[in-house]
C-alpha cells in the first residue's frame, strides 16, 4: 500500500496552474518564479516515484532538464514551457484517476503510524506479541475491527503459554480451556503455605486466570466458533484497551523466554 502525503501534494500542484496562467498571458517569469517553479516540480518528481506515477514522472524529468537548462544559460521558449505544464497537469490528473485513495480518520493515524505506542512495556515482557499487536493496530486504524480482533485473540496465546509454564502447566491440548481449567490446583501447588508473600501470589495468579477466563467466554469462543460474529471499531477498541491492560498486568511476574 503506497502512502499519499496529500497536503505535500497540494502544494507541489497548487503552483502550476499558476505558471500556466503567466506563460499563457504572455508574461516571463523572473529568476525567482523560475526558482520556485523547479522547486516546486522536484517535489512532485518525488510524489510520482512515491506513487509510481511513470507517465508523469517522464514528464516531470523532461521539464526538470528543461528548467535545469534555463539556470544554465540556455533558454527555453516560455510558450513551450507552458505546453509542457499543461501536459504535466493533465497526466498527474490522467495517472491519479486510475487509482483509489482511502483516507484514514484523524483519529486513527496514531494507531496506523505508531502501532506500538502504549505498548513498550508488554512487547518488552513478551516479544513475540509485535507482529499481532500491530497487525491489531492497523486493522483497527483501518475499520477492519473483526480482523482486529482476531489478531488481539492470537496475540493473547503467548501470554497464556509463558503464564502456563510458570505454573508447571504441561498439556497437548492446543486449547485454552485445557490450561485454565488445571490453573486453580497448579497454583495452589506452587503457593501452598500461609504466608503472606504466597498469598499475594495466589492472589495475582488468580487475577490472570480468571481474566483471562472472561476474555475466552466474551470474545475469544464468539470470535472462533461463530463464523457469522462481527465487531465494531468501537467494540475492537473496547479490545485493544482489555488486552493492553491485561498484557501489562502479565508483565508485572511474567517474561517470555529468548
Amino acid at each position: 500500500m503506497l502512502r499519499f502525503h496529500a497536503d505535500d501534494f497540494c502544494r507541489s500542484m497548487g503552483i502550476f496552474p499558476q505558471v500556466w496562467a503567466r506563460l499563457n498571458s504572455g508574461m516571463s517569469p523572473d529568476d525567482q518564479s523560475t526558482a520556485a517553479y523547479g522547486q516546486a516540480v522536484l517535489e512532485l518528481e518525488r510524489h510520482c516515484k512515491r506513487l509510481q506515477l511513470p507517465v508523469s514522472l517522464k514528464q516531470v524529468t523532461t521539464i526538470l532538464e528543461r528548467v535545469r537548462g534555463i539556470s544554465e544559460g540556455h533558454p527555453v521558449p516560455y510558450a513551450e514551457l507552458g505546453r509542457m505544464t499543461t501536459d504535466l497537469y493533465s497526466r498527474v490528473i490522467d495517472e491519479l484517476g486510475t487509482r483509489y485513495f482511502l483516507a484514514l480518520k484523524a483519529e486513527n493515524v496514531v494507531a496506523y503510524d505508531e502501532p506500538l505506542r502504549e505498548w513498550q512495556v508488554q512487547i518488552s515482557a513478551f516479544p513475540s506479541l509485535q507482529d499481532e499487536i500491530v497487525e491489531a493496530q492497523k486493522c483497527y486504524a483501518l475499520d477492519r475491527s473483526t480482523a482486529c480482533v482476531f489478531h488481539l485473540m492470537r496475540a493473547l496465546e503467548t501470554p497464556l503459554r509463558v503464564l502456563s509454564t510458570e505454573l508447571g502447566i504441561v498439556k497437548h491440548s492446543p486449547t485454552w480451556e485445557a490450561y485454565l481449567s488445571a490453573m486453580e490446583k497448579a497454583i495452589a501447588a506452587k503457593f501452598p503455605d500461609k504466608s503472606k508473600a504466597h498469598a499475594d501470589k495466589r492472589a495475582y495468579f488468580a487475577g490472570l486466570e480468571s481474566q483471562l477466563r472472561a476474555i475466552k467466554t466474551a470474545w475469544r469462543n464468539p470470535t472462533m466458533h461463530d463464523l457469522a460474529r462481527l465487531y465494531t471499531s468501537e467494540m475492537a477498541n473496547e479490545l485493544i484497551v482489555l488486552i493492553r491492560g491485561f498484557v501489562r498486568e502479565a508483565a508485572k511476574e511474567l517474561q517470555e523466554p529468548p
